[in-house]
């Protein structure tokens, strides 16, 4: 309950709607209780990628810096996505 920064790790996406529906569960459930931390959603595993140890550590960087600066900037992030 007071966590400032909260990773939504989701593999699913909704097209068409802003975030994902895991996220959209996790931010009514803590909106119920009165939390109010800065969440980010993560897609990962998009085409069947594998997801490994050192960007989870990355993830978790980022949240580090979210919790720091006060900034979220995108709410919906993509993990190991080619460009």
């Amino acid at each position: 309950a007071n966590k400032k920064a909260i990773a939504v790790l989701d593999r699913s996406l909704s097209f068409g709607a802003q975030v994902n529906p895991l996220y959209l569960e996790v931010i009514a459930a803590l909106s119920t209780q009165g939390c109010a931390p800065k969440l980010v959603n993560y897609v990962y595993g998009l085409g069947g990628r594998d997801t490994v140890p050192a960007q989870i550590c990355e993830i978790y960087q980022e949240l580090i810096r979210i919790d720091s600066e006060g900034i979220t900037g995108s709410i919906l992030r993509y993990v190991a996505v080619r460009d």
